[in-house]
């Protein structure tokens, strides 16, 4: 073996050994996502801008404030590896389906699956992890909803239990703006028209140019616009670090839809729930889709009407949401903020959050790899505000070198969104 063979050979391990690296960083990444918290309170939902002769301007009025507790919800939409371990633990503990569900990769989001399907699904995914089950086959909820087609009604749900189930309208339209108020989009986007704020880079659409248009079913891994999707652009995580809020597949609710509903006063309940079934029988889509051409279909508060729950299609999936297990109500959540970002002049990073009640205080750093790299505290405090400082050395007292780095503080069972921060030494 010559020299030039032998460079090429090492070369060609290297590669090898990253590749590995990064499939398993990928494949534990993408089996175990992690459930975003959204806070309790109220936001304004519908649209704030006149769209006159449009179909969908009149079912998006009048913008209404809206309070709702606190819940998690998933931070991707539910992909087939997650979708399969679920399905096939139901069908083996009496859960039938009508579809079994398909999607083209298994970090791609599950489709050709109806209403009636991802209910079962949040019933078995509750019970597979020893949470209890919302839905019920009747107002009496004594049975557990695990096959048919049932319709069910407000009061055949445990609303208040812990287990896993379909968002409300209002609660993907809160979870979609991602705090943002009287933006067209759930990344900024306010004032002009929508068209003024949308391309490629920012969601899957039809006419986005991403690599898999050239697919028959055009969605891409979820979570791909993380920075490195094509067109290139910036991370499109929303304000509540969410991905795919618009496009990819649109969505199931658990509301029935109603053209009308913003100006009935029900609207404007705390934690409403939606109308109860109406004369069209068809369920409420959020989101927009790989199959949307238009791109006004991608906006939050568009409602999707005509299609009925038994409706499957390659565009159309799901994500879940569900109470904690404490309610929401009793939750220790952080306020917090980042003092030095960048940081050009310290050799040192302060770091502040506020507690509104006492509670067990974990807080660490994380490197780019997302692997650990120092924990900074790890105790009970008081309510009140801290400070803490991260002078770039490890657990064990090394220096790291200068770049970026993360930070996520967590409080009881609760984690803030992951924070970017910059060391410079």
């Amino acid at each position: 073996m010559n020299l030039s063979e032998s460079k090429n050979k090492k070369i060609a391990i290297i590669l090898l050994l990253l590749l590995q690296i990064n499939l398993c960083i990928s494949v534990t990444y993408s089996q175990n996502p992690e459930p975003v918290f959204i806070e309790a309170g109220n936001f304004d939902m519908g649209y704030n801008y006149d769209e006159p002769g449009t179909w969908w301007y009149p079912t998006e009025i009048p913008v209404h404030t809206v309070y709702i507790s606190a819940f998690y919800i998933d931070k991707y939409e539910i992909f087939k590896t997650q979708w399969d371990s679920v399905y096939l633990w139901a069908v083996d503990n009496g859960y039938s389906f009508d579809n079994a569900g398909e999607a083209q990769a298994l970090n791609h989001p599950v489709y050709n699956i109806n209403w009636y399907d991802v209910v079962k699904w949040c019933n078995a995914r509750s019970e597979k992890e020893g949470l209890t089950p919302v839905y019920y086959t009747d107002l009496t909820q004594n049975t557990i909803y695990r096959n048919g087609q049932i319709n069910l009604e407000k009061n055949y749900v445990k609303w208040e239990e812990n287990g896993y189930r379909l968002p409300t309208e209002a609660e993907r339209e809160k979870a979609a703006r991602g705090e943002l108020v009287a933006n067209h989009y759930p990344w900024p986007s306010s004032g002009g028209t929508y068209n003024d704020h949308i391309d490629g880079s920012k969601a899957n659409y039809d006419g986005s140019g991403d690599p898999y248009e050239t697919q028959i079913v055009q969605t891409t891994p979820v979570g791909y616009y993380d920075g490195n999707q094509i067109p290139a652009g910036i991370d499109m995580a929303n304000g509540y670090g969410l991905y795919d809020m618009s496009g990819n597949v649109i969505e199931w609710v658990w509301d029935w839809y109603n053209d009308q509903w913003y100006s009935n006063p029900d609207a404007t309940e705390a934690d409403t729930k939606g109308p109860d079934d109406t004369g069209e029988g068809w369920k409420v889509l959020r989101g927009g889709s790989w199959h949307t051409g238009q791109v006004h279909g991608l906006r939050c508060a568009l409602r999707l009407p005509n299609h009925t729950p038994d409706y499957i299609g390659s565009a159309l999936g799901f994500r879940s949401v569900r109470r904690d297990v404490n309610n929401s109500i009793k939750i220790i959540h952080p306020k917090y903020k980042l003092n030095n970002y960048p940081n050009p002049f310290y050799r040192s990073t302060i770091i502040d959050y506020q507690l509104p009640v006492s509670g067990k205080i974990v807080l660490k750093i994380y490197n780019i790899f997302g692997q650990e790299v120092r924990t900074l505290v790890n105790e009970n405090q008081p309510a009140g505000n801290y400070s803490v400082v991260w002078d770039g050395t490890t657990d064990t007292g090394k220096a790291v070198g200068s770049g970026i780095y993360f930070y996520r503080l967590k409080t009881g069972n609760v984690s803030s969104k992951i924070k970017k921060m910059l060391l410079i030494k």
